[in-house]
């Protein structure tokens, strides 16, 4: 129904005037669409903010370096050689990348409530594809023998929870995630009301629904007549409508403007309320209202802790569980490494340089990495500040000194 085609007519007679339901019109004046249950994946996703939510987190999930580390005596290292280091890190199967195979997973748990991937290992039970699965091929996910199984599309059996990645959304039973649209439809519901609201406006030409009124008496059957041609008018698909009133005919406008609505205010809202679904900050989702530098540094941090690291978590401990033998895993593990996600200006990182290698936790040779430039040789030593050694290190030099004379 146009806009511009919603109005009553009233005239001087006290029948004229009830606004009946019985016609079975009048209610649509004010119907919404969609509800919050007819909220889906795919309409929730044209909310830009949703979206963009969505996308980013994702992405930033995506790519970050994510890699097999080997625990050493002197800390860690990383383990090149391992079977299990290229799955992760760059090629999971022959379909997608680590960062595509990773981006999905995410989305999928996000949007859907959970993200699949199926373990495909050689005769010798070695890891040496992730296959990406979707979330429809899931039939069932069940409880037996103390072990949680999966019914997947393709595969005759049911898989054990060793031969599949599943990293879960919200979840009140650990077996399934609960899609986030599901507890959010009516926030998301509100912002593409919104959204149909603003196209219909423009559509219309921001004609709204009114009343035609007059002190005149109409006759019943002319009603139909005088509606159907003002709808005709203000329907035709030209660059101007006009419509002609006569009998001392008024037009009343009976719906909310835009304005009224503060129509942008619900944009607005609607971001924030979708950064609280999402658990990210409205900054990151475009919403620059008293953003300042150090807020925005400040963001990129909790972003890094509060946002992405839980589902990082999530995807280390799956992979760390089931890509590793038992013997493995007490030297073996994988690791992000969120310092991608965390760079600063180039003064900033310069001062924290500085002051790493001075104070001894960095040698200059692990900050040229850091910033992808090649090693030197003779720079892989740390520093001690003189001023800082203790009074050991002071008597050892002094007694070092009194023998050399």
């Amino acid at each position: 129904m146009k806009l511009g085609s919603a109005f009553m007519l009233v005239g001087n007679n006290a029948t004229s005037t009830t606004r009946s339901h019985s016609s079975g019109w009048f209610p649509n004046l004010f119907a919404t669409t969609p509800s919050a249950q007819a909220v889906s994946a795919t309409s929730a996703l044209t909310v830009s903010a949703f979206y963009n939510g969505v996308d980013q987190i994702s992405n930033d999930l995506a790519k970050i370096p994510f890699q097999v580390y080997k625990k050493t005596n002197q800390g860690r290292s990383r383990d090149r050689n391992h079977p299990v280091d290229k799955l992760i890190s760059s090629n999971p199967s022959p379909l997608m990348t680590s960062f595509t195979l990773r981006k999905m997973l995410v989305q999928s748990a996000i949007v859907k409530g959970d993200g699949f991937a199926v373990i495909i290992r050689n005769n010798a039970g070695r890891p040496v594809e992730i296959r990406y699965t979707d979330y429809y091929d899931v039939h069932k996910v069940f409880k037996y023998d103390n072990d949680i199984w999966y019914s997947v599309k393709g595969y005759k059996n049911p898989l054990p929870s060793s031969e599949m990645i599943h990293i879960q959304g919200y979840s009140d039973n650990g077996l399934r995630g609960c899609s986030v649209i599901q507890y959010a439809a009516a926030s998301l519901g509100i912002s593409i009301n919104a959204q149909a609201f603003a196209s219909k406006s423009y559509d219309n030409k921001a004609i709204s629904t009114g009343v035609l009124e007059t002190d005149k008496e109409i006759k019943t059957t002319n009603k139909p007549l005088v509606a159907s041609a003002f709808a005709s008018a203000m329907q035709e698909p030209t660059t101007y409508r006009t419509a002609v009133l006569d009998e001392g005919m008024k037009y009343k406008r009976i719906s909310l403007t835009p304005a009224e609505l503060q129509f942008i205010e619900t944009h607005k809202n609607g971001v924030v309320e979708v950064a609280r679904w999402l658990n990210i900050a409205p900054q990151k989702l475009k919403d620059m209202d008293g953003a300042s530098y150090n807020a925005l540094e400040f963001v990129s941090i909790q972003h890094v802790s509060d946002c992405i690291q839980p589902w990082a978590v999530k995807i280390q401990q799956e992979c760390d569980r089931k890509l590793f033998t038992p013997v493995e895993q007490a030297t073996t593990y994988t690791a992000f490494k969120y310092n991608a996600l965390m760079q600063t200006d180039a003064k900033s990182r310069a001062d924290y340089y500085s002051k790493s290698i001075m104070m001894g936790w960095q040698t200059q040779n692990e900050v040229r990495t850091l910033e992808d430039l090649n090693t030197i040789d003779g720079h892989d030593q740390l520093l001690t500040p003189v001023n800082t050694q203790s009074q050991e290190q002071i008597q050892a030099a002094l007694q070092n000194t009194n023998s050399d004379g």
